[in-house]
Order: C-alpha cells, then sequence, then structure tokens
C-alpha cells in the first residue's frame, strides 16, 4: 500500500451553520488550515452531506455544527449521525457558553464545544486536539482563557 505525505491529503470539513456571516468566517479561518470546506444550512442539510460525502467516500474529517439552526438543531443533527455510525469528528460552534452547555454538546455526540465568536488559536488548538484524539468523545479542548 502506498503511503501518501499527510500534505496530499485532502482534508474536508462541514460547516452547519444558518447565518451567512458565521458560515464565511469559518470557511475563512478552515481553509487558511487547509481544509475544503462544504457549508450546510440547517441540520437536516448537514446530515444529508455526511451521507452523500461518504457515499462518495470522501468523509469529512471535521463536522462544525451550530447548535441553533431552523429544520433540525445541530443536537439532533448530531444524535442522528451518531446513530448512523458516523465516526468524524463533530464540534459545536455556539453562542452558548454556560458550564453545562459544553456537557451537553459532548453528551449528543460532539467530540468537543467551541463558543462563539470563534477565534483562529482556539479552532486551531481544538482541531490538533481532537484530531489526534482516538476516542470518539475527546474531553479536553483549547477553549480561550475567558471560558469557564
Amino acid at each position: 500500500m502506498m503511503n501518501i505525505p499527510n500534505s496530499l491529503i485532502l482534508r474536508r470539513a462541514l460547516v452547519a451553520e444558518d447565518n451567512v456571516e458565521s458560515q464565511r468566517l469559518m470557511q475563512l479561518l478552515l481553509s487558511k488550515l487547509g481544509f475544503t470546506v462544504t457549508v450546510a444550512n440547517n441540520g437536516r442539510e448537514a446530515i444529508d452531506a455526511v451521507l452523500l460525502s461518504e457515499e462518495q467516500l470522501q468523509p469529512f474529517e471535521f463536522v462544525f455544527m451550530d447548535i441553533d439552526m431552523p429544520l433540525m438543531d445541530g443536537l439532533a443533527a448530531t444524535r442522528v449521525l451518531r446513530s448512523l455510525s458516523f465516526s468524524g469528528k463533530i464540534i459545536a460552534v455556539t453562542a452558548h457558553n454556560e458550564p453545562n452547555d459544553r456537557q451537553i454538546s459532548l453528551a449528543a455526540g460532539c467530540n468537543e464545544h467551541v463558543a462563539k465568536p470563534v477565534r483562529r488559536e482556539v479552532l486551531f488548538d481544538v482541531i490538533q486536539q481532537v484530531g489526534q484524539s482516538s476516542s470518539t468523545l475527546c474531553a479536553t479542548a483549547g477553549l480561550s482563557s475567558s471560558a469557564t
């Protein structure tokens, strides 16, 4: 089997977000980190995009899932994806930043929880830490110093 250098591996990320400004910010940040980004406007579109990517043998490495979206919220979409055995990393991205909110995201099947507004350094740290984790649910992350 041929070993492909990491620099040649296509990194794919899905951003499930209903706010256009937040979509653009996440696309910009992720593309600067080397990701090809696909956008879904709600939880249902996110599920469809993940299933299509798996069917085409081009799975997403990360799904950045907003929690509050129309039609289907991010927690419900995460639960569906996990019930369908999606093993990719799901990061909750939300304005909800109370201490219990992170635990709710993890319990739904997210690998981590990041508060908005998303900072480049925090996003990079979470990608590094969650991406290196071999467990399905990683309980450590580089959250901003203002988060508790």
